[in-house]
């Protein structure tokens, strides 16, 4: 007897991200959350849908970049604007603005920002400027991205930073890879966008991972390699980030900052099986790649 299982799940977000954008993260997070639970043949689709009936941001006036820029040229950078009867004084000193002012272009696929929107949240106290991008898709939101990622060391400085569009931003994601390698994630996603999310999905991530990291994960993946486990194996509860400590090699939390003085090695994926040689204290020593042996915490682990 065969059957079919049909379930369904829905949750609100907060975001000013563009509808495709938003869908990308809400298939990524979805695809984390159910790697680990092996179900087999698994058809997974995500449907977007704006709510209309309560508008979480309001689009208040729409300016040209050209308009804006010159603004930003001038000594006092407030911008004074009347919304619904009350009047806003809008500061125009975040670190976003000027360096869009440097560069209102995606140093990866090179979409320019010309359209800049007065928006505001109706839980902020006064409104903001976004950019935008025009593209045949509709409107993309231009972003401040971070040249080398936070999670691998990178500072809140605007020598690390960089203009990228909300897409690119998205693929990207905490991944420390090179424009020219973003640039060739870009041309995947623009080629199959319209298909089979999974497929899209897996194309990406397979492609992030040979760019991101020197650790070789694939083999770890292999259902040879999976079989042949001891029955102490453990594996990642979430993405690592690994660094090299004099000769030894440290394993952190994706979204953790490193101690200073460590070299970034690479990256090991959420659900990756280690063999674990020994523990001490809350950490186990685990070997991972061509003898590679690696101190994590116990807390991002858990046994097979």
């Amino acid at each position: 007897m065969k059957y079919e299982i049909k379930a369904s799940i829905k949750w609100t977000i907060k975001s000013g991200e563009s509808k495709e954008f938003v869908q990308q993260k809400a298939f990524d997070e979805l695809t984390n959350a159910i790697r680990d639970l092996h179900f087999p043949n698994i058809d997974l689709e995500i449907k977007v849908e704006e709510l209309k009936s309560n508008i979480e941001i309001q689009r208040i006036k729409e300016y040209s970049w050209s308009f804006i820029l010159d603004k930003l040229k001038k000594t006092n950078n407030n911008f004074k604007v009347s919304f619904q009867g009350k009047e806003y004084i809008v500061k125009m000193n975040s670190q976003r603005y000027f360096l869009f002012r440097e560069n209102n272009k995606c140093v990866c696929c090179g979409i320019e920002g010309t359209k800049v929107i007065l928006e505001k949240n109706l839980n902020d106290v006064t409104p903001h400027f976004n950019l935008y991008a025009k593209s045949q898709d509709g409107l993309v939101l231009l972003t401040k991205d971070h040249i080398t990622p936070k999670c691998v060391g990178g500072t809140d400085r605007h020598s690390n930073y960089q203009t990228m569009c909300s897409i690119c931003n998205g693929l990207k994601g905490h991944s420390n890879i090179s424009i020219e390698n973003l640039h060739n994630i870009r041309k995947i996603y623009e080629k199959n966008k319209y298909g089979d999310k999974k497929v899209l999905h897996n194309l990406i991530d397979s492609e992030k991972m040979k760019f991101s990291t020197k650790i070789n994960t694939q083999e770890y993946q292999s259902q040879n390699y999976i079989k042949n486990l001891s029955k102490d194996a453990i594996k990642t509860r979430c993405d690592l980030s690994v660094y090299k400590d004099k000769e030894k090699y440290i394993g952190i939390s994706m979204y953790d900052s490193p101690k200073k003085n460590l070299h970034y090695v690479g990256n090991i994926r959420r659900g990756i099986y280690l063999e674990p040689l020994f523990s001490y204290k809350k950490k186990y020593e685990c070997q991972i790649y061509n003898n590679m042996v690696i101190s994590i915490h116990k807390s991002l682990l858990r046994h097979k």
